[in-house]
């Protein structure tokens, strides 16, 4: 059954739902709750992130042709987006839940055992949709010579000035500009 990313954090919500209803009023009903009981498992989860679409297996697919042309810095700044590939960048990302669009992925090319959890956490945390590619389309939307078998696309964030104040914590901040 294939449900989509949306789908994903109907889950998880359907979750803290099942956890609050669920919830034990006294310390003997806690005790007669099953270990586990209303929580969604990493498992089901990395089923439901997996599943949101089909393998991209073209390489004239649409989808495929915007990513290559994310390469190029013009259509960067027109779209206000940027890559992110490789398994210790996109760690980095997820780390400081950086907002990803889209996590395209080929299993064929990972390089260890961590990328399945490291796709959890970014569909989880960021707000990323999981796409399977084929190791030739990967090859393709890759800049790299090896590729480890991870690349996303993520909305450039703006670092403006606006950004910097310190105004909805009521501290104020000191700014060193050089020259």
């Amino acid at each position: 059954r294939s449900q989509s990313c949306a789908s994903v954090s109907d889950l998880l919500t359907r979750a803290k739902r099942k956890r609050n209803k669920a919830g034990p009023k006294s310390y003997k009903e806690k005790a007669k709750r099953p270990r586990g009981a209303g929580l969604v498992t990493r498992r089901e989860v990395r089923r439901a992130v997996m599943s949101t679409d089909e393998m991209i297996t073209s390489l004239q697919n649409p989808r495929v042709k915007q990513v290559v042309r994310l390469r190029g810095r013009r259509d960067r700044d027109r779209e206000g987006k940027f890559l992110i590939e490789g398994y210790r960048e996109l760690s980095r990302a997820v780390a400081v839940s950086q907002p990803l669009s889209e996590v395209y992925c080929c299993r064929e090319l990972y390089l260890g055992s961590n990328e399945p959890g490291l796709l959890d956490d970014a569909a989880g945390n960021c707000g990323a949709t999981i796409q399977p590619v084929t190791e030739d389309v990967f090859r393709k939307i890759s800049y790299r010579d090896r590729p480890d078998g991870l690349i996303a696309v993520a909305p450039r964030p703006e670092w403006g000035l606006q950004r910097l104040e310190g105004q909805e914590s009521g501290v104020s901040a000191l700014y060193l500009i050089a020259q």
